[in-house]
């Protein structure tokens, strides 16, 4: 028993230590568990526009954008952006009808869907933004291409690369964020073409770094001599 009292008396002689040492270990569970709280909080917050290709693989296939994040986001623009070995070409595809077609001043809102792709996503819920072959047209008129029954442009180097950006305002944000992903167009053994994505996930584009990339399609889209 000598030494259970002996043990116990160093206890006491060092229960400053000891308490200093509870203390600490407290702080950094209490340090821990508020940096999961701050993590979530900001995880919630954080958009996330997913890009995604549906109904096939070719140019019948539909592109899909589908709003995961917690809360609305409205679409403000959506540009694609077609690649060849030599060209770039830009397009804003964001509206699906043009004015010309639209009778009278105003437009019913049950109507807006078939005219434009701009307007609010709830969470959870997507949109289609069309087939890649007509998104791939809507690019080369506006960019004075002719294109071929694969949807290739006539007398020049194939497009190789389909890129999509889409640019939306996310909840009470000031500033406008992004989501784009990138399509490669290849040829299967039998000649026929295919979308496949260069990457896994979308590409979310909210930084202050990132957000210049907004900009530099932007710039693209108004003056084709800026495109990268």
């Amino acid at each position: 028993m000598e030494w259970m009292n002996t043990s116990w008396e160093w206890v006491l002689a060092n229960a400053s230590f000891f308490s200093g040492l509870g203390t600490v270990a407290m702080a950094i569970i209490w340090a821990v568990y508020l940096q999961l709280i701050v993590h979530n909080f900001l995880s919630g917050k954080k958009p996330e526009m997913i890009i995604n290709r549906c109904n096939g693989h070719d140019f019948n296939a539909h592109c899909m954008l589908g709003n995961m994040s917690t809360g609305t986001a409205f679409i403000e623009t959506i540009i694609v952006r077609l690649r060849s070995n030599d060209e770039t070409y830009y397009a804003d595809v964001t509206d699906i009808n043009s004015r010309e077609d639209i009778e009278g001043d105003l437009i019913a809102p049950e109507n807006l869907r078939h005219i434009t792709r701009q307007g609010p996503i709830n969470q959870g819920e997507y949109i289609d933004a069309g087939r890649f072959g007509m998104l791939i047209e809507r690019v080369a008129t506006l960019n004075s291409l002719t294109l071929d029954e694969s949807s290739q442009p006539v007398d020049q180097k194939p497009f190789t690369h389909f890129e999509i950006l889409v640019i939306s305002i996310y909840g009470q944000q000031r500033h406008p964020v992004g989501a784009r992903r990138s399509f490669t167009i290849s040829r299967d053994q039998q000649g026929k073409y295919y979308f496949a994505p260069e990457k896994p996930m979308t590409r979310q584009l909210a930084s202050r770094r990132e957000r210049k990339e907004l900009k530099s399609w932007q710039s693209a889209l108004n003056n084709p001599e800026n495109a990268v």
